[in-house]
C-alpha cells in the first residue's frame, strides 16, 4: 500500500490495536527489527479514554515523547492491545492521525479467551480465579461491581464474552479509516506462515518487503512476580518514561533477560490445556460471531467452527 514518504515525528503512523494475545506483541518485536520502523515499547494505552489501563495515563507531552528514540526510523508505530476493544480509540486515533494504518490482529475466540484468561491469573493474579468456565460464569456479578480482584488492570479486561466480539469492534476502525487502512491478521497465518504475514503487512506500511526479522514468540503466557516493587513499578508511568530514555541496545537486552525468565517461568508452570467440554462451548457461544466476522473480513473462518 502506497502511503508517501512519511518521515518519523513525535507521532505514531500506524497502530496495532489488537485484539489481546493475538500475537501483537510478536509483530510488534517483528516490525521493530525493521530498519525502517520504530514501535513504541510498550503498550502506551494514551488513547481509548473508556478505558483506564495505565493509572496515570499518558499526558499528550509524555506519549509525544515515546517517539523520541525512533533513531531516525522513518515509521512510529503505537502497539496497545485494547484499542480494538475500546469503543471510543478508533475516533480519538483519527481525529489525531486520520492518515494513520491500522492492524488488528485476530484469533479463534475460545484460544484467545483461554491465553488471556491465564495471562491474568498468571500476572499479578488480574484475575483471581484459576478456572476460566468460572471465570465466565462470574461476569454478571462482576458487571455489578462484585468479585472484582484487587489487582485487576481494569474491569472491563474480565467481562470475557465480549472481548471476543471482533466484528463490531472492527466495524468501528472501518467505519473510521475505511478497510483500505486496515489490515487483518488472523494468528493461526502468522503462527502457520510468519515470512509470508510480515512480508504483507511491510507492504502495507509500503516498507521493504525484503526483510526478514528474527521470528520468535513473545509474550507467552507466564507467571511473573506480584511482590511490591513488581505492582508499583506496574502502576507508574514512569516505566515508560526511562523506556523511552533507554538506548535501544540496553533497551533489547534487558527485554532479552525477561524473555528467558518467562519461558523458564512457563517450563516451571505450564499453561493448563483448554478443557475440551469448555471449547464446545464457547464455540457454540461464538458460532453468531464468527458468522459476523466472515461476512465482515471477506475469510473462510470454517476451522474456527469446528
Amino acid at each position: 500500500m502506497t502511503t508517501g514518504n512519511r518521515r518519523s515525528g513525535n507521532r505514531p503512523h500506524f497502530f496495532i490495536v489488537g485484539a489481546p494475545k493475538c500475537g501483537t506483541t510478536s509483530m510488534a518485536q517483528y516490525l521493530n527489527q525493521h530498519p525502517e520502523i520504530f514501535v513504541l515499547r510498550g503498550e502506551p494505552h494514551f488513547f481509548g479514554s473508556d478505558i483506564e489501563y495505565n493509572k496515570p495515563r499518558l499526558s499528550p507531552k509524555q506519549y509525544a515523547a515515546l517517539c523520541h528514540n525512533a533513531g531516525g526510523k522513518r515509521l512510529c508505530g503505537d502497539r496497545s492491545t485494547w484499542y480494538l476493544y475500546s469503543k471510543t480509540a478508533a475516533t480519538e486515533i483519527q481525529a489525531c492521525h486520520p492518515d494513520a494504518l491500522i492492524i488488528a490482529m485476530l484469533r479463534h475466540p475460545a484460544e484467545m479467551l483461554h491465553s488471556l484468561h491465564a495471562h491474568h491469573h498468571q500476572r499479578g493474579r488480574r484475575d483471581d480465579i484459576e478456572d476460566l468456565g468460572e471465570a465466565l460464569a462470574a461476569e454478571p456479578e462482576r458487571r455489578r461491581g462484585e468479585r472484582i480482584p484487587v489487582d485487576a488492570r481494569f474491569v472491563e479486561s474480565l467481562y470475557y464474552s465480549e472481548i471476543a466480539r471482533y466484528s463490531e469492534q472492527l466495524q468501528r476502525y472501518f467505519d473510521a479509516f475505511g478497510r483500505e487502512r486496515v489490515k487483518i491478521i488472523l494468528f493461526d497465518d502468522l503462527k502457520a506462515d510468519p515470512g509470508e504475514v510480515y512480508a504483507e503487512t511491510l507492504d502495507f506500511l509500503d516498507v521493504d518487503p525484503a526483510f526478514v526479522p528474527d521470528f520468535d514468540v513473545h509474550n507467552a503466557s507466564a507467571p511473573t512476580s506480584d511482590g511490591w516493587l513488581y505492582r508499583l513499578w506496574k502502576a507508574s508511568t514512569l516505566r515508560y518514561r526511562m523506556r523511552s530514555l533507554l538506548p535501544q541496545g540496553l533497551y533489547n537486552s534487558i527485554r532479552g533477560v525477561r524473555k528467558k525468565r518467562l519461558q523458564q517461568a512457563a517450563q516451571r508452570q505450564p499453561r493448563a490445556p483448554l478443557d475440551t467440554a469448555l471449547r464446545i462451548r464457547l464455540v457454540e457461544q461464538f458460532a453468531p460471531e464468527i458468522d459476523r466476522l466472515e461476512a465482515l473480513i471477506g475469510r473462510d473462518l470454517s476451522p474456527w467452527r469446528r
